[in-house]
């Protein structure tokens, strides 16, 4: 009898362990994705793309949006403290294929910010990339029009970074990280036969 209760002692006491391990690990992982995210605001895009929509070229009525196109805009601030606007805009391209491109603008003079290092060839595009979905509708990768894996982070985040002029010829660079939430099932960002919308939060 007293070995009986011995043995489901030492089970018990293995048990916790390897809860306690697993804790340890869950939150060294958390800590550690939090800290490469540090002091970057986040801004997350949510929404359905179509998945029949015609391709933008295609599309015969010039005064109404495609449904292959999804605009979404924010208000931020830059590391100056000065107000920007975020504009997102998403683009069908190929089956499963759709095009991200982002553009910030001083919000009072209406003039777009550049970056140190062009990635767009467009006026004012600071930020691009090419999203990909499965079959399913799900986000499954996130690359650059090299088709270089372009996501920050294991959580579908796309790094944005921008030059800011105090005026008098200085330039700060200010970032931030656009979240789709995550690959897969976990995704914000969904492709499926509804309307295609988009939001910044």
């Amino acid at each position: 009898m007293n070995l009986l209760r011995k043995s489901e002692h030492i089970a018990a006491l293995l048990s916790a362990l390897l809860l306690s391990l697993a804790l340890v690990s869950c939150a060294t992982s958390s800590a550690a994705s939090a800290k490469k995210n540090a002091g970057l605001l986040t801004i997350n895009c949510s929404g359905n793309l179509d998945k029949n929509a015609a391709l933008p070229l295609l599309s015969s009525d010039m005064f109404k949006l495609p449904s292959g196109v999804a605009f979404g805009e924010k208000n931020i601030y830059d590391a100056q403290g000065n107000r920007r606007v975020v504009n997102a805009c998403i683009m069908r391209t190929d089956e499963n294929i759709w095009e991200l491109s982002i553009r910030v603008m001083q919000a009072e003079f209406g003039i777009y910010c550049t970056t140190r290092i062009g990635i767009c060839d467009t006026e004012g595009c600071i930020g691009s990339g090419i999203l990909s979905f499965d079959q399913d509708g799900n986000l499954c990768s996130i690359k650059d029009s090299a088709g270089n894996n372009a996501s920050f982070g294991d959580n579908a985040e796309f790094l944005v970074s921008y030059d800011v002029n105090d005026g008098y010829g200085n330039f700060t660079q200010s970032s931030f990280v656009l979240s789709f939430g995550g690959f897969g099932k976990d995704s914000s960002l969904s492709q499926t036969d509804g309307d295609t919308a988009i939001s910044l939060e």
